[in-house]
C-alpha cells in the first residue's frame, strides 16, 4: 500500500470512507471574526492534496512543475510539503493571494491522535529570510473526496477524520521573486522544502 502522506510534513489519512454523504466543502476564504477558519482551510487544502493522481500531484512534485495544479480559483494559494524528501520547487503564483501551507499536518482518527501528533511536532518557515509565525491548529473534523490513486488516501472516494497540525499563512507578497523555506519535524519524519516563487503582477484586464 502506498505511504500515507507526510506534508511539509506528515500527511496521514486515518479514517475510512463509510458514513453519510458529506456536505459541500466550506469556502477556504471563510473567516470567523479576524481569525482564519481553520476547518475551512484544512478541508480545502486536503481536498487539493487528494485531488490529483501521483503523476501530477503537487505534494509529490519535487521541482515545482505541478504547484499550480487544481489551485482554488479564489482565496488562498496553497503550498505543500513532501513525503519526507527534500524538495526545491520553482514556480509562479498570482499576486493578491494569501499563501497557506502546512508545516507538519495530519488527519488523525480522533482528538487523541491529534494531541499525540502535535506533542512531537515542530517547524519553522521563513519568507525572504524573515521568520513567520506558525499557527497551531489542534483539530477540526473534516470530510474530503479524493481521486483514484491519490497519495493521501490511495483510492477514490471520501475520507473523514480530525485534521490538525502546524500551519503558516503568508500575507500576499508583492510581485517579483521570493524564497520561502519550510522545515518540519514530527516524530521520525523530517521535511525540508524550498520554494523559489515568482509572484506575477496582477492582470489589469481582469479588473
Amino acid at each position: 500500500m502506498r505511504r500515507t502522506i507526510v506534508l511539509a510534513a506528515l500527511l496521514a489519512a486515518g479514517c475510512g470512507t463509510t458514513g453519510p454523504a458529506e456536505p459541500p466543502p466550506p469556502s477556504p476564504t471563510g473567516e470567523r471574526g479576524s481569525a482564519l477558519d481553520e476547518a475551512a482551510i484544512q478541508t480545502a487544502w486536503w481536498t487539493w492534496a487528494a485531488g490529483s493522481p501521483p503523476a501530477t500531484n503537487p505534494v509529490m512534485d519535487l521541482t515545482g512543475e505541478d504547484c499550480a495544479v487544481d489551485q482554488p480559483a479564489t482565496g488562498p494559494w496553497f503550498l505543500a510539503g513532501t513525503f519526507g524528501e527534500t524538495a526545491t520547487r520553482r514556480c509562479a503564483a498570482p499576486a493578491g493571494r494569501m499563501l497557506v501551507a502546512p508545516v507538519v499536518n495530519r488527519v488523525a482518527r480522533d482528538a487523541t491522535g491529534c494531541r499525540v501528533f502535535l506533542s512531537g511536532a515542530s517547524g519553522a518557515v521563513a519568507v525572504d529570510g524573515e521568520t513567520q509565525t506558525l499557527l497551531r491548529w489542534s483539530g477540526s473534523d473534516i470530510t474530503v473526496r479524493g481521486v483514484a490513486d491519490n497519495p493521501v488516501s490511495d483510492k477514490a472516494g471520501r475520507f473523514s477524520g480530525r485534521a490538525c497540525g502546524l500551519w503558516v499563512a503568508i500575507a500576499p507578497l508583492p510581485p517579483g521573486d521570493h524564497t520561502i523555506t519550510i522545515r518540519g519535524d514530527a516524530g521520525t519524519l523530517s521535511v525540508s522544502v524550498d520554494y523559489h516563487l515568482t509572484v506575477s503582477p496582477a492582470d489589469p484586464s481582469a479588473a
